[in-house]
């Protein structure tokens, strides 16, 4: 009996990589079996499961799916790489984002770190295409809301990729390595810090 081998991945972005892996895999004999995931389908390849199917499984109908990405058809993007697209993030989504953070944070029993960084990529900074203040404030405000009161936040004004805000980050890393509860057990709430780079 032929063994299969299963290959999952989005034929709307990597099917010449797909094609290449399904001949090599048959050309040693083996048989390639593969599971579109992708939501745009419209290369030469034949996926044994395909992207519909694979979207009825989950529960709704690929598309719906497509209708989703169609909403979004005035957000703003940016072409990562050629098989990356960036979606830039809403003041709302942002705000939301930060009470999903504090949320996960404030469930912490040791030593919290979190850097948001505030000029938070590559493109998210003065001058590049995803740069946007207020969506970026509206993570920072949302996170103050939420989080717990013994948890500080430290603001630096230097861009992510910048080394002393690199610096910082790490040292900051190495002194709650090395801190000290105060007290024990699993309920205990320890000193925090959170780290914010707007």
């Amino acid at each position: 009996m032929t063994k299969a081998i299963g290959i999952i991945g989005t034929l709307d972005t990597k099917w010449s990589e797909i094609a290449y892996v399904k001949t090599e895999i048959e050309r040693r004999g083996c048989r390639g079996f593969f599971i579109d995931v992708g939501v745009f389908s419209d290369s030469s390849l034949h996926p044994e499961v395909s992207a519909e199917e694979v979207a009825a499984a989950g529960g709704p109908q690929l598309a719906d799916l497509v209708a989703v990405h169609a909403k979004c058809k005035d957000r703003l993007f940016y072409r990562w790489n050629p098989n990356v697209t960036l979606m830039r993030t809403t003041v709302e989504e942002n705000t939301r984002m930060g009470e999903m953070f504090a949320g996960k944070l404030n469930r912490a029993i040791g030593p919290v770190a979190v850097i948001p960084m505030g000029g938070f990529s590559e493109v998210n900074y003065p001058g590049q295409p995803f740069w946007c203040p207020e969506a970026d404030q509206a993570f920072v405000d949302s996170l103050r809301k939420y989080l717990r009161p013994d948890i500080p936040i430290e603001v630096s004004e230097k861009p992510v990729n910048d080394p002393e805000f690199s610096s910082r980050a790490a040292e900051r890393l190495l002194e709650l390595i090395n801190q000290k509860p105060e007290h024990k057990g699993r309920s205990a709430q320890r000193n925090s810090q959170t780290t914010v780079n707007e």
